[in-house]
Parts: C-alpha cells; sequence; structure tokens
C-alpha cells in the first residue's frame, strides 16, 4: 500500500517545484533518512486555507545539505513577487516568498517558506491561490 501511494505521488513530487532551485530537495532522496521528517498533503484537506499542495522537509540542522539549501532558497526568492525575509549574522533565519505560477500557466501561486533554528532546518513549497499575509499568519499560530 505504502509503495502504491509514493508511486502515485511521485510524479507530484518531481513536477511541482521542477523550475525551482529547491526541487531537488523534494524529489524523494530523503524519504527515507532518519534525520529529516517529511510530509505531503494534496487536495481537500488544504482547501480552507486556499490551497491545493503542501510539502515540507525539516531537516536537522547539523546536516550538511542545510547550507545548500539555505542558497537554493535565495535563488528561488529572486523570482519573488512578494515576500518577507529575517536575517542573524548574514545567514538567513526565516523567508516567506510567494513566486508567480509556473512558466506558461497563470494558476495556482507558488510559495516557499523557510526556517532556520539552531535543531532544524525546515523547507515548505506550496501551490494555491492565497495570500503570503495569510500564510504568514498560518505559521506563526
Amino acid at each position: 500500500m505504502i509503495i502504491i501511494l509514493m508511486i502515485c505521488l511521485f510524479p507530484v513530487m518531481a513536477i511541482a517545484q521542477k523550475d525551482l532551485h529547491i526541487a531537488p530537495y523534494f524529489d524523494g532522496r530523503f524519504n527515507k533518512n532518519r534525520q529529516v521528517a517529511t510530509l505531503i498533503v494534496k487536495g481537500k484537506p488544504l482547501k480552507a486555507y486556499s490551497l491545493s499542495l503542501y510539502r515540507s522537509m525539516t531537516f536537522e540542522s547539523n546536516m550538511p545539505v542545510t547550507g545548500k539549501i539555505e542558497s537554493a532558497v535565495l535563488a528561488d526568492s529572486r523570482q519573488a513577487i512578494d515576500k518577507e525575509t529575517g536575517y542573524i549574522g548574514g545567514k538567513l533565519l526565516y523567508g516567506f516568498y510567494c513566486l508567480k505560477p509556473e512558466t506558461g500557466k497563470k494558476r495556482p501561486l507558488r510559495y516557499i517558506f523557510y526556517r532556520r533554528t539552531e535543531e532544524k532546518c525546515i523547507l515548505v513549497y506550496m501551490e494555491g491561490n492565497t495570500t503570503l499575509d495569510y500564510l504568514k499568519k498560518m505559521f506563526q499560530q
């Protein structure tokens, strides 16, 4: 059953962020890593939030890959049509980004949320038609 679910979700995992620098971190390579927690939600459960896709990865901060994730987020942030960021000591502490729809599409908007603490690094990718302000409030709860 789990294998079938993973096979069905793989196209969503591979396509959703295809033109973003963060895409490789959602390709499934970390799914069996005990230092990484992954979550994928799609469809009906997200309707109340005006989202159609929610993907998150939580990495332990001591993993070498977290520096590369920050670089990928910063590269993707150049595409942002709206954003809010915070830095400490020249390092990105958090970032909320709203990006245009995938090339050639009118909808949905794409969102990236990034947060790094001493213990963990969180990377979230979302698709939908909400506002960045609404998502920021949702993440602050």
